[in-house]
C-alpha cells in the first residue's frame, strides 16, 4: 500500500512582513519492503561449545568447497593479533582467491561474527559484492557442514533496511512514524513538535538509532532533499546531545 503525502512549504519574514518562499511537493511512503541495503551482518553461534571449537568447524566444514577456502596460517596470525578466535577465509572465483573474509569473536556473543571482506589484492567492494559474497558463504558453510552433534544457527542482517532496522524501539519508532504520517517537511511548528516529542521518547526510553542510516533511508526511501535529511537527523543527535547532559546536570 501507498499513501501518498502532499505538503505545502511556506517561509515567511516576519520582520519584514514578506513571504520569501511558497512552494508545494509530494512524497510518497510506501508500508511494502524497503529497497535500501546496508552491508551484511553474519553471525555465527555455536550451541553448547566455543569459538574456539567453531573456528576449527569451519576449516573441516570448507574442506568440500570449491568457493571458500580456509586460511590455517593466516587464521593464526590473525587470531593472535586480536586475542581471540578468528579465522581467515579465501572467496575464490575460478579457483583464484579474489577476495578475504575475515572472523571474529564478537565481544558481546561467544561465537563469530564477519568482521570484513576484503578484496584481494587491494582495491574496493561494492556493497552489493560484499552481501553476494557473504550469502554465498552461508549456503556453502550450510551445505558442506559434516557435524551431526553439535549445532551452529546463523543469523544475517542489515542487506535489506526497514525502519525498524534504524529505530528498533517500537514504542519510539511510533513517534517517529507519526511524524513521518505527518507533514514533516512543512517544518510547520507542530510537525517539528512531533520530531521533538520522539526525540524526547527516544532519551526516555534509552532506545538505539542509526543516524547515518536514518539520513539514508529518507533521501532514498522517502525522497527527501539532502538538506532536508540533513536537518532532521542533526535535530534529532543534537536534541539527544542535550537531553543526556540534561540527565546528568
Amino acid at each position: 500500500m501507498e499513501l501518498l503525502t502532499i505538503y505545502i512549504r511556506i517561509d515567511y519574514n516576519f520582520t519584514y512582513k514578506s513571504l520569501t518562499r511558497f512552494s508545494i511537493g509530494l512524497f510518497w511512503f510506501e508500508s511494502g519492503e524497503s529497497t535500501m541495503i546496508d552491508y551484511l551482518d553474519i553471525y555465527l553461534h555455536p550451541i553448547h561449545f566455543e569459538a574456539e571449537e567453531l573456528v576449527e568447524i569451519i576449516q573441516n566444514s570448507l574442506t568440500q568447497s570449491g568457493v571458500f577456502e580456509f586460511q590455517e596460517e593466516e587464521s593464526t596470525d590473525y587470531a593472535r593479533d586480536i586475542f581471540s578466535a578468528a579465522c581467515i577465509v579465501n572467496y575464490l572465483e575460478n579457483d583464484v582467491p579474489v577476495a578475504k573474509l575475515a572472523f571474529a569473536k564478537a565481544s558481546t556473543r561467544k561465537g563469530l561474527y564477519l568482521a570484513n571482506i576484503v578484496p584481494k589484492p587491494s582495491g574496493s567492494i561494492s556493497m552489493e559484492k560484499y552481501n553476494e559474497i557473504g550469502l554465498l558463504f552461508i549456503r556453502e558453510f550450510k551445505a558442506f557442514y559434516i557435524y551431526q552433534d553439535k549445532r551452529v544457527t546463523i543469523t544475517s542482517t542489515g542487506e535489506a533496511i526497514a525502519l525498524a532496522d534504524i529505530i528498533p524501539g517500537s514504542k519510539t519508532r511510533t513517534f517517529f512514524q507519526r511524524y513521518l504520517n505527518a507533514h514533516p517537511l512543512s517544518y510547520h511548528p507542530l510537525d517539528i513538535e512531533r520530531l521533538d516529542v520522539f526525540i524526547c521518547a527516544h532519551s526516555r526510553f534509552r532506545s538505539s538509532i542509526k543516524l547515518e542510516l536514518l539520513n539514508r533511508y529518507l533521501k532514498e526511501e522517502l525522497n527527501w532533499d539532502k538538506k532536508d535529511a540533513n536537518w532532521c537527523t542533526k535535530r534529532i543527535s543534537t536534541g539527544l546531545r542535550v537531553l543526556e547532559v540534561n540527565r546528568k546536570f
